[in-house]
C-alpha cells in the first residue's frame, strides 16, 4: 500500500515537473520571438478568395463595369468568368437586406392585392454574393505577452440579385480596403486549468 502512495506521489510530481518545464520553454520561446519579431515581424498568413478569377482590384471594377440589368445570368457568369461553384447562394433574408437594407419587409400597411404582389416578387428573386479578398497579416509581439496582429489588403463582395434568372439591378459592391491592427495576450490563448490545471 505504501509502495503504491510513493509511486503514485512520484507521478504526481513528475506531472507538476513536466507541466512547469512547458510553461518555462514556452515563456523563453515569446521571449525570443518577442526579439525577433518587434525588429522584423513573422509573417502570419493571408486571406485570399478567389484571386484566380481577377488579377487585382481594377480587374474586378473592370469585370463588374459591364453588367446591366436585364442580362441572363448566364450571361452575367459569363462576364465575370465565374462558375455558381465560385459564389455564395443567398438566402431571402440576404436577397432583402441587399435591396432595401433591411430585411425586414413589412407587408402590415399594404392593401390585401400589393401584399400579393410583393410577396410574389419576393419569391421570383435569386441571389448570389461573389467574394475576392486579398488580406496579408504579419504578427509581432508589443511585449513579451501581447500579440499584435496587423492586416492590410482588401475584401470586396458583389451582390448579384435576379428576377426569373434575369439580373434585377447594377451589381451590388460591399467592402473595401482593410487596415486595422489588433492585440491579444497569450493568456487569451491559454486558461488557468491548461497551466495549473495539475498543479
Amino acid at each position: 500500500m505504501l509502495n503504491t502512495l510513493e509511486l503514485s506521489s512520484k507521478n504526481a510530481h513528475k506531472k507538476r515537473m513536466k507541466k512547469l518545464s512547458l510553461i518555462l520553454v514556452a515563456a523563453l520561446s515569446v521571449q525570443m520571438l518577442c526579439a525577433c519579431a518587434d525588429k522584423y515581424g513573422v509573417p502570419g498568413g493571408d486571406d485570399k478568395v478567389n484571386e484566380h478569377i481577377f488579377k487585382d482590384k481594377q480587374g474586378l471594377m473592370d469585370a463588374i463595369g459591364p453588367l446591366q440589368p436585364g442580362m441572363s445570368r448566364e450571361h452575367t457568369f459569363s462576364v465575370l468568368n465565374v462558375e455558381e461553384k465560385d459564389l455564395v447562394k443567398l438566402n431571402r433574408e440576404e436577397i432583402i437586406t441587399a435591396l432595401f437594407g433591411d430585411n425586414r419587409v413589412s407587408l402590415d400597411d399594404m392593401g390585401a392585392h400589393d401584399a400579393e404582389q410583393m410577396k410574389w416578387f419576393l419569391r421570383s428573386l435569386t441571389g448570389y454574393r461573389l467574394d475576392y479578398a486579398d488580406v496579408e497579416r504579419e504578427h509581432g509581439f508589443k511585449n513579451p505577452i501581447r500579440l499584435k496582429t496587423i492586416e492590410e489588403g482588401f475584401r470586396y463582395g458583389i451582390v448579384l440579385v435576379y428576377q426569373n434568372n434575369v439580373l434585377l439591378e447594377k451589381p451590388i459592391l460591399t467592402g473595401g480596403a482593410v487596415k486595422r491592427s489588433s492585440s491579444r495576450t497569450i493568456f487569451d490563448y491559454l486558461s488557468p486549468s491548461m497551466l495549473f490545471g495539475g498543479l
